[in-house]
């Protein structure tokens, strides 16, 4: 199956095991501000959608304030707390209904990717390569991706070291590490890493990658890829890729 038959097959799982209503399973009513009919339709296209950005940014503010009026009504504080164990997320979900279902699946729906620089500095270069005419640097590196209400459901980081004198890039090491804000999210592994020095050491490049999965019950419904790329050179700048 190719990619594309792939993410169809994976939508509509979900929406049979997660978003589609029966015939006679009247929605209970939220509140009289609310469209209930009209707010249920509005998040059902949004977590269909294969681009969730685009679909949410399509939506005007009160159609938006539907949906996040939705969400918030119908997600449960147990499911929201990123504290439980990943042993409990079966159980937990057996005991939503279809408008918890639904609520549940788009607050985990990330609709903003971003990378940022978390912090940079100088750093003491150990024993073995410690030279006067070198200094040693760090920066560290965030990609996130964040819900409806900003909240961040993942995290990965990318740190390079590396010595520089004016001339010459050494010592170029990398770090990385996930973490994990919601509880249906969960890191599945180290994709890819690397770390290349031009040939005349003017330069070096790092990058690593992660796989996170959006996991409900049996079905894996999103995952998400970060990579973090950047340029080190020989003056100390940096630049990202």
């Amino acid at each position: 199956m190719n990619r594309k038959g792939l993410k169809t097959f994976v939508a509509s799982v979900v929406s049979a095991v997660f978003i589609l209503t029966s015939a006679n399973g009247a929605l209970a009513s939220t509140s009289p501000a609310v469209n209930q009919e009209s707010a249920v339709s509005l998040t059902k296209k949004f977590v269909q959608t294969e681009d969730h950005a685009a679909a949410w940014n399509s939506f005007t503010e009160s159609q938006k304030a539907e949906v996040k009026n939705f969400i918030s009504t119908y997600k449960t504080a147990t499911v929201q707390d990123s504290s439980s164990f990943a042993s409990q997320k079966v159980e937990i979900e057996k005991n939503l209904n279809e408008n918890e279902k639904l609520a549940t699946l788009a607050y985990f729906t990330p609709i903003n990717t971003n990378t940022e620089v978390v912090k940079e500095g100088t750093s003491p270069a150990s024993a073995l390569t410690a030279s006067a005419t070198v200094t040693y640097k760090w920066v560290e590196l965030e990609s996130n991706a964040s819900n409806v209400f900003g909240q961040v459901l993942w995290r990965w980081f990318h740190k390079t070291y590396w010595g520089y004198d004016g001339e010459k890039v050494s010592d170029v090491r990398i770090e990385y590490w996930p973490a994990v804000e919601g509880i249906l999210w969960s890191y599945v592994e180290l994709m890819d890493k690397d770390v290349k020095v031009s040939p005349q050491s003017t330069f070096a490049t790092t990058y690593s990658q992660g796989h996170f999965k959006f996991h409900v019950s049996i079905v894996d419904v999103q995952h998400a890829y970060p990579r973090i790329g950047i340029t080190i050179k020989n003056d100390g700048t940096w630049t990202r890729d």
